[in-house]
């Protein structure tokens, strides 16, 4: 399929990243995000994404995190066409998003759990799936990023503000990075439990575009994601 390891994308199969999960000054995990080989998704090739994420055993005393997590995007990256969460925290969940064939709906379904599904802009795509999207747009000096995102139960617009350029060091190393700020308006969970809750993204300036540091600060303190170890993906 036309499209689907094109060089303008900054990734591809294979690609690995590794972060070490850090809650205020404590180690509390780690994550790791993939990009899968291709799959097959309603008769059509796509690409999939995997976040695996574990909290440590002094984390899982008050947390307890084990996370995986699936993102899958047409072939030729437009949109999502799948999304699966697999978690154990305070409830166990086993999410699902169905996306019509014309994608212009998304359903929701959470065990025996089955919501109506909802219209969503051509276009969309899912929570994992952004993360992703995101290391696509081209990044200057300033700006705003902006593209749609559902998680089944609702349907937005993700914007994030280009704030600078920042050389960061890290235990994995030395990097210079665009700082990017997503807008939380729309965030869930945590985030609506905070007062001026804020994410922060630090991401290489360079054609790969990791991001290198991911700082969410919520009531709970702030939570750091930092790059412990990268694979490039095959072309």
């Amino acid at each position: 399929m036309a499209g689907l390891k094109s060089p303008s994308l900054p990734f591809a199969p294979g690609e690995e990243i590794r972060y070490d999960v850090r809650w205020q000054m404590y180690r509390a995990g780690e994550a790791r995000v993939r990009v899968l080989p291709f799959t097959q998704v309603n008769g059509s090739q796509a690409w999939h994404f995997e976040l695996m994420a574990e909290s440590n055993k002094f984390i899982d005393l008050f947390f307890k995190v084990r996370d995986h997590i699936q993102g899958f995007v047409d072939g030729e990256f437009t949109g999502s066409v799948g999304y699966r969460y697999a978690g154990m925290g305070k409830k166990k969940k086993e999410i699902r998003v169905a996306f019509s064939p014309d994608r212009t709906t998304a359903a929701y379904s959470n065990f025996n759990e089955h919501r109506d599904p909802i219209d969503i802009p051509q276009g969309s795509f899912d929570p994992l799936s952004s993360y992703f999207k995101m290391r696509c747009f081209s990044l200057g000096d300033s700006g705003t990023l902006s593209f749609p995102v559902t998680d089944g139960k609702k349907a937005f617009i993700q914007k994030g503000d280009i704030v600078g350029r920042e050389r960061i060091i890290l235990e994995s190393g030395e990097y210079d990075t665009v700082v990017v700020v997503p807008w939380v308006t729309h965030f869930s969970g945590v985030f609506k439990k905070s007062k001026d809750p804020t994410v922060r993204v630090w991401i290489t300036d360079d054609a790969r575009k990791i991001p290198v540091r991911i700082r969410i600060k919520v009531v709970v303190g702030a939570i750091y994601f930092d790059l412990a170890g990268y694979a490039p993906g095959q072309r």
